[in-house]
């Protein structure tokens, strides 16, 4: 699901076990010095030995589409919530230019 700032569900949608497809969210630019407004946020189910939690594409979505945060919520074969992760953005110190992307 995506999530904007105020905390009102903007988005939900379904993906199957391995992927999860993002929706359109339009064709507006977002710039470099600004953020989306909306988290991300998705369950991670069991996939054999492969370790659940934030993959290589949640960071693409991150920094791809400039959104706040990405978070999984991983859940065991019985339902159980597991570990919780999330990346965002880290704000910038004086001698910097501009945000960085943190996990």
């Amino acid at each position: 699901m995506l999530i904007d700032r105020q905390g009102h569900v903007t988005h939900t949608f379904v993906g199957e076990p391995s992927r999860i497809y993002l929706p359109d969210l339009g064709r507006v630019r977002v710039s470099q010095s600004h953020l989306r407004g909306l988290r991300h946020i998705h369950t991670v189910l069991p996939r054999g030995a492969a370790a659940p939690g934030l993959q290589r594409e949640d960071l693409a979505d991150l920094t791809k589409l400039r959104l706040d945060c990405v978070a999984t919520l991983a859940v065991d074969a019985q339902g159980q919530l597991g570990a919780v992760e999330y990346a965002g953005w880290e704000a910038p110190s004086s001698r910097e230019a501009g945000a960085k992307a943190t996990v």
